[in-house]
């Protein structure tokens, strides 16, 4: 079995700069992640010199890097969730907004600015990515249960 892979140098410079970009950003400033990702992008590629599907691919990849950054807690917190704890009842800096007709993106907003669909729409998808979670458990058990016996 082969050993979880730390991040290679390439994407912990990307994150990086993407972190410096995203200090940036006063706290109260709602983040939309393709903003940031096409502002890193032009740190890259100053001259413009990619080709365009180079540079659509490029930015895909930095908005997800992006989009974590967003997500991210201070590390003593992450550290806790290493140690089973957790988020330990504390609240990410931002979340996605709620989606809105025609706009395809979500910004990513400081608890602050939520307004009660923000909340709703936070609240539903995380109930729904741990009920996800718990059925997955659930069938996991399950096959273990099947393959082994019940665990006493």
């Amino acid at each position: 079995m082969s050993e979880r892979k730390k991040p290679d140098s390439s994407t912990a410079q990307l994150n990086e700069l993407l972190v410096v970009e995203y200090a940036k950003i006063p706290m109260d400033d709602p983040v939309e992640v393709s903003d940031l990702a096409r502002r890193v992008f032009a740190i890259i590629d100053p001259q413009s010199l990619s080709p365009g599907l180079v540079e659509h691919a490029a930015i895909l990849e930095l908005q997800q890097l992006a989009r974590a950054i967003c997500r991210r807690r201070f590390t003593e917190e992450e550290a806790a969730f290493e140690n089973g704890r957790l988020f330990d009842f504390t609240l990410q800096s931002r979340y996605p907004s709620a989606p809105v007709e025609g706009v395809e993106e979500h910004l990513y907003l400081p608890v602050s600015a939520m307004r009660p669909e923000d909340f709703d729409y936070n609240i539903e998808r995380l109930l729904a990515e741990s009920a996800a979670k718990s059925a997955h458990a659930d069938r996991l058990r399950t096959e273990r249960d099947k393959r082994f016996g019940k665990k006493a």
